[in-house]
């Protein structure tokens, strides 16, 4: 429930999450979020009752996903993303576009938010 609240949110006052006070530890957020869901990490992570615990992977990825491309036109964003040593890396961003793109993965992220996730991914990969 929090992450679909952070994802309407930075669609609307985006500049507030890349503030001095939330600007590093917001990227570093999503990195970590990103880097267990689209990584090999994430391909093993299993919940027993997941659905007790309200927990859909998938339906995380996707506002994770929508979350980096509502920030996708700051470039103060992109350093933030970028200095992240603990999760950010290349490999991450491939495998995540490489979700986006896989017909058998079917992650529901729209057109706009996907172009804009790739487009950001190819930006920081350069």
């Amino acid at each position: 429930m929090v992450i679909q609240l952070l994802c309407k949110v930075t669609s609307h006052c985006p500049q507030q999450f890349v503030s001095s006070e939330l600007g590093v530890p917001f990227a570093e957020a999503l990195n970590f979020c990103l880097e267990r869901l689209a990584t090999e990490k994430g391909l093993k992570l299993k919940i027993e009752n997941a659905e007790r615990f309200y927990f859909e992977p998938k339906s995380l990825l996707v506002n994770v996903i929508s979350m980096y491309a509502n920030m996708s036109h700051l470039e103060q964003f992109h350093k933030n993303v970028v200095a992240d040593a603990r999760s950010y890396s290349d490999e991450m961003l491939n495998k995540a576009c490489a979700i986006l793109n896989s017909n058998k993965k079917n992650i529901p992220v729209g057109a706009a938010e996907k172009e804009k996730f790739i487009d950001l991914a190819k930006k920081l990969k350069g």
